[in-house]
């Protein structure tokens, strides 16, 4: 636990740290919406196979603003698999 967060994040009284938080709670909405906004083609509606989650992650690759979050989510189904 970083120590900024040692009162917690929306409860510390420092006001600094509260924003500091929200900053990065909202960093991190602003990024899933963009990637589900990218990628709705492929995550709309069905569930996906090993098959066409390989076509997934060949999409993203192409795409070099994802490559940081295409490295998570190959670490996220093999510590989940």
């Amino acid at each position: 636990m970083h120590p900024r967060y040692m009162h917690g994040g929306a409860t510390s009284p420092e006001i600094g740290v509260y924003a500091y938080a929200a900053a990065q709670v909202k960093k991190a909405i602003t990024v899933a919406i963009f990637l589900i906004q990218r990628n709705r083609h492929a995550l709309i509606g069905r569930a996906i196979d090993d098959h066409d989650m390989k076509r997934v992650l060949e999409l993203l690759k192409n795409d070099p603003v994802k490559l940081h979050w295409i490295i998570l989510l190959k670490q996220t189904q093999v510590h989940y698999d």
